[in-house]
Protein backbone atom coordinates (compact mmCIF):
# COMPACT_ATOMS: atom_id res chain seq x y z
CA UNK A 1 0.00 0.00 0.00
CA UNK A 2 1.18 3.49 -0.83
CA UNK A 3 2.55 5.44 2.12
CA UNK A 4 0.63 8.52 3.17
CA UNK A 5 1.47 11.67 5.08
CA UNK A 6 2.21 11.12 8.78
CA UNK A 7 -1.00 10.77 10.76
CA UNK A 8 -1.75 12.20 14.19
CA UNK A 9 -0.45 15.13 16.19
CA UNK A 10 2.41 17.42 15.14
CA UNK A 11 4.14 20.44 16.65
CA UNK A 12 1.96 23.02 14.92
CA UNK A 13 -1.28 21.32 15.95
CA UNK A 14 -0.03 20.84 19.51
CA UNK A 15 0.69 24.57 19.76
CA UNK A 16 -2.85 25.35 18.57
CA UNK A 17 -4.35 23.00 21.16
CA UNK A 18 -2.33 24.51 24.00
CA UNK A 19 -3.52 27.96 22.97
CA UNK A 20 -7.14 26.81 22.96
CA UNK A 21 -6.92 24.97 26.26
CA UNK A 22 -5.37 27.78 28.29
CA UNK A 23 -7.06 30.66 26.43
CA UNK A 24 -3.72 32.13 25.36
CA UNK A 25 -3.00 35.07 23.10
CA UNK A 26 -0.96 33.41 20.35
CA UNK A 27 1.75 35.48 18.68
CA UNK A 28 1.47 33.50 15.39
CA UNK A 29 4.92 34.72 14.37
CA UNK A 30 7.73 32.14 14.04
CA UNK A 31 10.34 34.87 14.68
CA UNK A 32 8.66 36.17 17.84
CA UNK A 33 10.45 35.72 21.15
CA UNK A 34 7.46 33.85 22.64
CA UNK A 35 4.82 31.53 21.25
CA UNK A 36 2.01 33.07 23.29
CA UNK A 37 1.02 35.13 26.32
CA UNK A 38 -1.50 34.48 29.08
CA UNK A 39 -4.38 36.89 29.51
CA UNK A 40 -2.20 38.61 32.15
CA UNK A 41 0.69 39.02 29.71
CA UNK A 42 2.94 36.28 31.11
CA UNK A 43 5.01 34.77 28.24
CA UNK A 44 4.53 31.14 27.24
CA UNK A 45 6.96 28.88 25.38
CA UNK A 46 5.24 25.90 23.72
CA UNK A 47 7.52 23.06 22.66
CA UNK A 48 7.03 19.53 21.42
CA UNK A 49 9.55 16.82 20.69
CA UNK A 50 8.99 13.91 18.32
CA UNK A 51 10.68 10.71 19.38
CA UNK A 52 14.07 11.64 20.83
CA UNK A 53 14.58 14.80 18.76
CA UNK A 54 16.19 17.88 20.27
CA UNK A 55 14.01 20.78 21.39
CA UNK A 56 14.88 24.09 19.70
CA UNK A 57 14.32 27.27 21.74
CA UNK A 58 15.01 29.84 19.03
CA UNK A 59 17.41 32.77 19.08
CA UNK A 60 20.13 32.25 21.68
CA UNK A 61 20.47 35.95 22.54
CA UNK A 62 16.77 36.34 23.30
CA UNK A 63 16.94 33.34 25.60
CA UNK A 64 20.15 34.33 27.37
CA UNK A 65 19.21 37.99 27.88
CA UNK A 66 15.49 37.72 28.62
CA UNK A 67 14.22 40.48 30.90
CA UNK A 68 11.11 38.70 32.17
CA UNK A 69 10.99 37.24 35.70
CA UNK A 70 9.89 33.91 34.29
CA UNK A 71 7.73 32.13 31.77
CA UNK A 72 5.49 29.14 31.29
CA UNK A 73 7.04 26.18 29.50
CA UNK A 74 4.53 23.74 28.01
CA UNK A 75 6.11 20.58 26.60
CA UNK A 76 4.43 17.82 24.63
CA UNK A 77 6.19 14.48 24.17
CA UNK A 78 5.17 12.85 20.88
CA UNK A 79 5.78 9.19 20.13
CA UNK A 80 6.60 8.34 16.51
CA UNK A 81 5.80 4.85 15.19
CA UNK A 82 4.74 3.06 12.01
CA UNK A 83 1.51 1.23 11.35
CA UNK A 84 1.25 -2.17 9.64
CA UNK A 85 1.47 -0.49 6.22
CA UNK A 86 4.66 1.39 7.07
CA UNK A 87 2.91 4.75 7.45
CA UNK A 88 4.30 7.06 10.15
CA UNK A 89 1.95 7.74 13.06
CA UNK A 90 2.44 10.36 15.76
CA UNK A 91 0.80 10.10 19.16
CA UNK A 92 0.83 12.63 21.99
CA UNK A 93 2.14 10.73 25.02
CA UNK A 94 2.44 13.31 27.82
CA UNK A 95 2.07 17.05 28.39
CA UNK A 96 3.91 19.02 31.09
CA UNK A 97 3.21 22.60 32.21
CA UNK A 98 6.13 24.14 34.11
CA UNK A 99 6.81 27.55 35.63
CA UNK A 100 10.40 28.53 34.77
CA UNK A 101 12.37 31.05 36.81
CA UNK A 102 14.29 33.35 34.45
CA UNK A 103 17.33 33.66 36.75
CA UNK A 104 17.82 29.90 36.68
CA UNK A 105 17.22 29.80 32.94
CA UNK A 106 19.75 32.54 32.23
CA UNK A 107 22.21 30.73 34.48
CA UNK A 108 22.57 28.02 31.83
CA UNK A 109 24.29 30.49 29.46
CA UNK A 110 27.95 31.48 29.88
CA UNK A 111 28.41 35.27 29.83
CA UNK A 112 31.92 35.29 28.33
CA UNK A 113 31.03 32.88 25.56
CA UNK A 114 27.83 34.76 24.81
CA UNK A 115 29.97 37.84 24.12
CA UNK A 116 32.08 35.78 21.71
CA UNK A 117 28.96 34.49 19.98
CA UNK A 118 27.81 38.10 19.57
CA UNK A 119 31.06 38.94 17.78
CA UNK A 120 30.76 35.73 15.76
CA UNK A 121 27.29 36.47 14.43
CA UNK A 122 27.92 40.18 13.87
CA UNK A 123 30.84 39.28 11.61
CA UNK A 124 28.99 36.60 9.61
CA UNK A 125 25.31 37.29 10.01
CA UNK A 126 25.14 38.12 6.31
CA UNK A 127 27.54 36.39 3.93
CA UNK A 128 27.51 36.89 0.19
CA UNK A 129 27.54 33.55 -1.61
CA UNK A 130 30.51 34.60 -3.71
CA UNK A 131 32.58 34.94 -0.51
CA UNK A 132 31.40 31.83 1.32
CA UNK A 133 34.40 29.73 0.25
CA UNK A 134 36.52 32.07 2.38
CA UNK A 135 34.06 32.59 5.24
CA UNK A 136 32.66 29.05 5.73
CA UNK A 137 35.97 27.49 6.93
CA UNK A 138 36.31 30.29 9.52
CA UNK A 139 32.67 29.85 10.55
CA UNK A 140 33.23 26.11 11.06
CA UNK A 141 36.46 26.67 12.99
CA UNK A 142 34.95 29.05 15.56
CA UNK A 143 31.65 27.16 15.71
CA UNK A 144 33.49 24.01 16.78
CA UNK A 145 35.87 25.85 19.10
CA UNK A 146 33.06 27.66 20.93
CA UNK A 147 30.95 24.48 21.09
CA UNK A 148 33.76 22.58 22.82
CA UNK A 149 34.42 25.45 25.22
CA UNK A 150 30.70 25.68 26.05
CA UNK A 151 30.72 22.00 27.04
CA UNK A 152 33.65 22.69 29.38
CA UNK A 153 32.34 25.74 31.22
CA UNK A 154 28.59 25.02 31.42
CA UNK A 155 26.42 22.02 32.30
CA UNK A 156 25.73 21.85 28.54
CA UNK A 157 21.97 21.57 29.06
CA UNK A 158 21.19 24.44 26.69
CA UNK A 159 23.52 24.30 23.69
CA UNK A 160 24.30 26.88 20.98
CA UNK A 161 23.02 25.95 17.51
CA UNK A 162 24.72 28.09 14.82
CA UNK A 163 22.81 27.83 11.56
CA UNK A 164 24.39 28.38 8.13
CA UNK A 165 21.22 29.35 6.28
CA UNK A 166 19.99 28.85 2.74
CA UNK A 167 20.96 31.67 0.36
CA UNK A 168 18.35 34.24 -0.65
CA UNK A 169 18.45 37.31 -2.86
CA UNK A 170 18.85 40.67 -1.10
CA UNK A 171 17.45 44.06 -2.20
CA UNK A 172 20.49 44.64 -4.43
CA UNK A 173 20.05 41.33 -6.21
CA UNK A 174 22.99 39.62 -4.49
CA UNK A 175 22.68 36.05 -3.22
CA UNK A 176 23.24 36.24 0.54
CA UNK A 177 23.17 33.79 3.44
CA UNK A 178 21.51 35.36 6.50
CA UNK A 179 22.84 33.24 9.35
CA UNK A 180 21.71 32.94 12.96
CA UNK A 181 22.47 31.25 16.24
CA UNK A 182 19.67 29.37 17.93
CA UNK A 183 19.86 27.23 21.06
CA UNK A 184 18.58 23.74 21.71
CA UNK A 185 18.23 21.07 24.37
CA UNK A 186 18.76 17.37 23.85
CA UNK A 187 15.82 15.10 24.60
CA UNK A 188 17.66 13.40 27.48
CA UNK A 189 18.63 16.75 29.01
CA UNK A 190 15.02 17.89 28.84
CA UNK A 191 13.95 14.77 30.73
CA UNK A 192 16.78 14.81 33.28
CA UNK A 193 16.83 18.53 34.07
CA UNK A 194 13.18 19.50 33.75
CA UNK A 195 10.56 16.79 33.37
CA UNK A 196 12.10 14.26 35.79
CA UNK A 197 13.68 16.89 38.05
CA UNK A 198 11.62 17.31 41.25
CA UNK A 199 13.13 20.77 41.80
CA UNK A 200 11.26 22.04 38.73
CA UNK A 201 7.63 22.48 39.69
CA UNK A 202 5.05 20.89 37.40
CA UNK A 203 1.89 22.96 37.59
CA UNK A 204 0.04 20.35 35.57
CA UNK A 205 0.76 16.95 34.03
CA UNK A 206 -1.50 15.28 31.49
CA UNK A 207 -1.41 12.05 29.58
CA UNK A 208 -1.75 12.68 25.87
CA UNK A 209 -5.22 11.15 25.75
CA UNK A 210 -6.38 13.16 28.75
CA UNK A 211 -5.04 16.41 27.28
CA UNK A 212 -6.73 15.83 23.92
CA UNK A 213 -10.03 14.76 25.48
CA UNK A 214 -10.12 17.89 27.62
CA UNK A 215 -9.19 20.20 24.77
CA UNK A 216 -10.93 18.97 21.61
CA UNK A 217 -14.60 19.69 22.30
CA UNK A 218 -17.32 22.13 21.33
CA UNK A 219 -17.60 25.24 23.47
CA UNK A 220 -21.18 26.44 23.97
CA UNK A 221 -20.19 29.66 25.66
CA UNK A 222 -17.00 31.64 26.04
CA UNK A 223 -14.46 30.39 28.56
CA UNK A 224 -11.80 32.53 30.19
CA UNK A 225 -9.14 31.00 32.42
CA UNK A 226 -6.65 33.37 33.98
CA UNK A 227 -3.51 31.84 35.46
CA UNK A 228 -0.88 34.03 37.06
CA UNK A 229 2.41 32.96 38.53
CA UNK A 230 4.81 34.63 40.94
CA UNK A 231 8.10 33.19 39.70
CA UNK A 232 9.99 34.26 42.81
CA UNK A 233 7.59 32.92 45.44
CA UNK A 234 6.47 30.05 43.19
CA UNK A 235 2.80 30.53 44.06
CA UNK A 236 -0.19 30.22 41.80
CA UNK A 237 -3.50 32.11 41.59
CA UNK A 238 -6.24 30.84 39.34
CA UNK A 239 -9.41 32.74 38.50
CA UNK A 240 -12.28 31.53 36.34
CA UNK A 241 -14.89 33.67 34.64
CA UNK A 242 -17.52 31.69 32.77
CA UNK A 243 -21.13 31.97 31.66
CA UNK A 244 -22.15 28.34 31.29
CA UNK A 245 -22.71 26.33 34.51
CA UNK A 246 -21.92 23.01 32.80
CA UNK A 247 -18.45 24.19 31.86
CA UNK A 248 -17.94 25.83 35.25
CA UNK A 249 -18.19 22.52 37.08
CA UNK A 250 -15.92 20.79 34.54
CA UNK A 251 -13.29 23.50 34.89
CA UNK A 252 -13.48 23.43 38.69
CA UNK A 253 -12.60 19.75 38.56
CA UNK A 254 -9.70 20.46 36.21
CA UNK A 255 -8.37 23.27 38.42
CA UNK A 256 -8.52 21.01 41.48
CA UNK A 257 -6.58 18.40 39.51
CA UNK A 258 -3.94 20.94 38.49
CA UNK A 259 -3.55 22.34 42.01
CA UNK A 260 -3.13 18.83 43.40
CA UNK A 261 -0.19 18.48 41.01
CA UNK A 262 1.08 21.88 42.08
CA UNK A 263 1.14 21.02 45.79
CA UNK A 264 2.43 17.52 45.13
CA UNK A 265 5.64 19.02 43.74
Amino acid sequence: MKKTKAKGINGERFEELVGEKFNLNMTKDPTHKWDAYTQDGVPVSIKSTEGRNNVVFGDIFRQAYMKEEGFWLVVGLIDVNKDVYGNVTKTLRDVYVMAINADKWRGMFDKNLMEKYETFIKAWCKVQVEKEDIVKPMWNKYRDEFRDKWAEVTDNVIRPRPRWQKATKDSDGNMVRTNRIQCEMRHKDLLDNFINNDEVKKTAIYSGEEFLNRTIKKKKKSVNIKITEDFKKQTKVTEISIEDEEYLEELRKEIRFEEMNLHAH
